[in-house]
């Protein structure tokens, strides 16, 4: 509760500093929850799917579901689009035990610098994940399983939760 309202307070803070962007800030916050949300959705689908999975094994001898190739998909997903929401609620594993070592002053030009790293290496995971993309449309690449998913869709999915993640980090740190 203590984090979540710290977390809501920086959030203000960051929209009252941002003046004109305000706007620009709330939709970013706004879209990467409802992405942080379908990724819980999807993992919560693929638990479900792995307990029906594990069901059907031992009632029917039988897995009918592929549970382990669309939970690898989901979990891909979730994460690719759960990236964005922890950058803008600051919840990414940073540079916080540098924060309580230094003066509040250089807390801003830390934040500065961390998303100032972020944002390029973002852009690079969403560059090299489209590159995937395109060259599993290139092959005609399909999952090694009897459900033979053509592989742009899943690695497409999880290339736009990382250019999501780029575009956030890019906007918090203009």
């Amino acid at each position: 509760a203590r984090a979540a309202r710290r977390d809501r307070a920086l959030l203000r803070r960051r929209r009252a500093a941002a003046g004109g962007a305000v706007g620009v800030l709330r939709l970013v916050a706004r879209v990467s929850l409802l992405g942080a949300w379908a990724g819980g959705a999807l993992i919560l689908a693929s638990a479900l799917l792995i307990g029906a999975d594990v069901v059907a094994r031992n009632v029917f001898a039988t897995a009918p579901f592929a549970s382990l190739e669309m939970s690898r998909y989901a979990f891909a997903a979730a994460i690719a689009f759960g990236m964005a929401h922890a950058l803008v609620m600051r919840a990414h594993i940073r540079i916080d035990v540098l924060h309580r070592l230094v003066p509040r002053m250089l807390h801003a030009p830390l934040d500065v610098l961390a998303l100032a790293a972020m944002a390029p290496l973002a852009t690079v995971f969403a560059w090299y994940g489209w590159d995937v993309v395109r060259e599993s449309a290139r092959l005609g690449a399909v999952s090694n399983s009897p459900l033979a998913v053509p592989l742009v869709w899943p690695q497409g999915v999880w290339a736009a939760g990382f250019t999501w993640f780029a575009a956030v980090s890019w906007v918090l740190l203009a």
